[in-house]
């Protein structure tokens, strides 16, 4: 993710020298217009619509990315605290109850996990326990 804000802060310089005097730097913005205005939500919703139809994913809401994000933080191995303060939700509790069905999925992966290697530990075997 660093290397792809430093790539798109080297382009965004491009744009601020190439737009001159007409670089709108008022406020701080990450993602901007070629002049450094704030981006309007339908034209980056439309954006989005267009990546989601070349890579042949059903249309879904701009917001799923933001869920999406938790979901891949927590199956990555981020705990709640993290994806917590990483999507701003105010509560632990908020991000336990949004991200529920992935924790029991993670639950599942390690049950999986377990008994593979159970499976496979030598002198072992699931009959004996």
């Amino acid at each position: 993710m660093v290397t792809a804000l430093r790539a798109h802060r080297a382009r965004q310089a491009e744009e601020r020298l190439q737009a001159g005097q007409r670089w709108a730097d008022t406020w701080g913005l990450v993602f901007t217009t070629p002049i450094g205005r704030p981006l309007h939500a339908s034209v980056v919703y439309h954006q989005w619509r267009r990546h989601l139809d070349a890579l042949g994913i059903p249309p879904n809401r701009f917001h799923a990315l933001r869920h999406t994000a938790g979901a891949l933080m927590l199956l990555q191995g981020a705990d709640l605290r993290e994806v917590m303060d990483a999507l701003g939700h105010g509560q632990l509790s908020t991000t336990a109850k949004l991200y529920a069905h992935v924790q029991q999925r993670l639950k599942e992966r390690s049950a999986e996990r377990m008994g593979e290697w159970l499976e496979q530990a030598p002198g072992t075997s699931a009959e004996g326990y």
